[in-house]
């Protein structure tokens, strides 16, 4: 891989993006997507 691969990959890895610039479409395919109920249990980690 070289330097210039390496630099890249590193700073994709880094990028985030903030949910207020976030696609209305996407914000509501969110809030209408399900999990399985096995994670149910992660629930409580969020409150």
């Amino acid at each position: 891989m070289s330097a210039e691969q390496y630099d890249w990959l590193r700073a994709s890895a880094q990028r985030s993006h903030r949910t207020d610039d976030a696609a209305d479409v996407v914000i509501d395919a969110v809030e209408r997507a399900g999990m399985d109920g096995e994670h149910k249990p992660l629930d409580d980690l969020l409150t």
